[in-house]
């Protein structure tokens, strides 16, 4: 008697994900030199991601950075208490609208592309900025100095929105999945960087220039530079391409009518509210370095502007620095766990 067995099963490739992984579409196998292409173009991708974020936080890190000459320049007044208020009344207002440039563009991000979306956004913040800093003074212009520079911090915050949620999607779609925590981190990680080199700028430009010309002109240097970084962040997005995840699944529902906004609020509205409450006790503790810590130590510390820049540089390059190396730890427990 003949026992028959089993046909025995065809082992997976070690470079084809699974095919319930809806980011990680299976490929198959690839010859080398395709693969090394195929790494070199997702490196790509998370370059782009993360100059973008780079590109984001230059702007809110400048501000906060510069929150001290800024309220001098555009509220000024008999109180530098009510100046320094106000100028962080401003900077808030582009958290006001940022949820609202975030459902917009994400909306077109998911209909249209992440890489169109992501171009639009990149260089809307990197003209606002550089606009900060051609920005007349109220000493020129009187009150439409700080009105110009609210409606330049909306512009800003409402093309953040989108460029917070798009280049992370963007990234996430195309990193190898046993990596994608490592990756997101990355790009997050270059959100701490802009207080590190804006900082650094600042402090060489104050040291090396006396205090009238740097009022005067000196403190401009960094928000123009903005504009060039921009299109340095367009040419490498330029270089990139959609995911394969996001090609698939646009070619399924090709002529669907979508309304992603409605549909993300009545399916995943719990979801939403989590990452809400998450994020947001994470936010606190950035935004306090990037956006008060200077000017905070600056007046309550009487610490001089380089001592302060300083201290957060250091601070923030250490929060640069730990973060990936954190999710790469817990991503191989969990790859462990598995």
């Amino acid at each position: 008697m003949t026992l028959q067995s089993d046909p025995p099963r065809e082992a997976t490739p070690p470079n084809v994900a699974p095919a319930t992984d809806p980011v990680n579409i299976p490929t198959g196998p690839l010859p080398v030199v395709e693969r090394r292409a195929l790494d070199r173009t997702k490196r790509r991708v998370l370059l782009a991601g993360s100059v973008g974020q780079f590109i984001e936080f230059y702007d809110f890190s400048l501000y906060g950075l510069s929150a001290i000459t800024l309220s001098q320049l555009f509220f000024p007044g008999e109180s530098p208490v009510a100046a320094l208020l106000a100028t962080f009344a401003t900077f808030g207002v582009a958290f006001l609208i940022r949820p609202l440039g975030g459902l917009f563009f994400g909306a077109l991000g998911d209909r249209y592309g992440r890489r169109p979306v992501l171009y639009v956004t990149l260089l809307t913040i990197g003209g606002a900025t550089a606009a900060i800093g051609v920005l007349p003074t109220f000493a020129q212009i009187g009150v439409f100095a700080p009105i110009l520079l609210v409606l330049c911090r909306l512009l800003q915050g409402f093309s953040a929105g989108g460029e917070s949620v798009g280049a992370p999607a963007f990234v996430f779609e195309h990193a190898p999945k046993d990596r994608r925590g490592f990756w997101l981190n990355i790009t997050l990680a270059a959100t701490a960087l802009p207080s590190v080199i804006g900082g650094t700028l600042i402090l060489v430009l104050s040291t090396n220039m006396d205090t009238e010309a740097f009022q005067s002109w000196g403190w401009r240097i960094p928000f123009l530079l903005a504009l060039p970084l921009a299109l340095f962040g367009l040419w490498i997005r330029t270089r990139t391409e959609e995911s394969e995840a996001f090609k698939q699944v646009q070619a399924k529902h090709s002529g669907e009518v979508h309304t992603p906004i409605r549909d993300a609020f009545r399916e995943n509205w719990l979801k939403m509210l989590q990452v809400i409450l998450v994020m947001g006790l994470t936010a606190m503790g950035f935004y306090f370095l990037t956006g008060y810590f200077v000017s905070y130590v600056q007046t309550a510390g009487e610490l001089s502007r380089e001592q302060s820049l300083l201290i957060n540089a250091a601070a923030m390059l250490l929060y640069a620095l730990v973060l990936p190396s954190v999710a790469s730890s817990v991503t191989g427990l969990a790859a462990n766990r598995c």
